[in-house]
């Protein structure tokens, strides 16, 4: 179940505290509306991260904005945009996803970029309009070397 998740202020203050320290304070807020969290062996195992602590991100997002927030298309264009290769250079994480700022984003868009470099197909070789022989002297075959390449 996830109990918490904070952004701003909020986020910054539960970041400073220890991990101890904010498990307990989430549970303590949670059972203020679900008291039977206070029950022994209820709450099995918790985790927690403050990502404004995390070394490779620091807390950054991504965050789609427009002047018109209730136009879900601003947002579909700019994930998308960001998701469009450039040559064989891919791009995944949170900001190339339909889910900014979550680490269901970041997935789903790893997977998209992975399935796109497994189902890549492979650039067709450059065909040599004369054909090359081991008798064939280097030095001429450098001088009078022609490649045709197939069209795109």
């Amino acid at each position: 179940m996830l109990a918490s998740y904070t952004i701003g202020d909020d986020a910054q203050r539960l970041g400073m505290m220890s991990e101890q320290e904010r498990h307990a304070y989430v549970k303590n807020v949670l059972s203020k509306v679900h008291p039977e969290l206070q029950t022994p062996g209820m709450v099995l195992d918790v985790a927690s991260i403050a990502w404004g602590n995390y070394q490779w991100s620091a807390g950054g997002c991504t965050v789609h904005w427009s002047d018109d927030m209730s136009d879900e298309s601003n947002h579909t264009i700019s994930y998308l945009e960001a998701t469009r290769p450039q040559n064989t250079l891919l791009f995944a994480g949170e900001h190339c996803s339909k889910y900014p700022a979550w680490l269901q984003g970041s997935i789903e868009s790893a997977l998209l970029a992975v399935y796109d470099i497994v189902s890549h197909q492979q650039p067709k070789k450059a065909t040599r309009k004369y054909p090359v022989t081991n008798n064939v002297n280097v030095k001429t075959l450098q001088n009078n070397q022609h490649l045709e390449y197939p069209a795109a």
